[in-house]
């Protein structure tokens, strides 16, 4: 039985990692993943006065630092001209 989910979860895995890379070869994808990033604090403080709020964008920014890193794991060169993309944009 864990064998089975190990190859459950690898199948998962490689699903995943095919709909990133697709994403990343399209304008449309890269356009949906920076404004997701950006919709994570990723590149700003998330502290605040109010401990709730910091520890909410908190939780919001770890969701993006996880994407961020996870693209950059499965394709580091899109993932360059993505950010480039950003700068682009800003």
């Amino acid at each position: 039985m864990p064998q089975q989910q190990s190859n459950k979860q690898e199948l998962f895995q490689e699903s995943v990692d095919s709909a990133i890379r697709r994403l990343l070869g399209t304008s449309d994808g890269k356009d949906f993943l920076l404004w997701l990033l950006s919709q994570t604090h990723v590149l700003e403080s998330c502290f605040r006065p109010d401990p709730q709020t910091t520890a909410f964008l908190l939780g919001k920014q770890d969701v993006g630092i996880t994407l961020m890193a996870r693209l950059t794991e499965v394709d580091s060169n899109n993932w360059t001209k993505l950010t480039e993309r950003s700068k682009e944009n800003a």
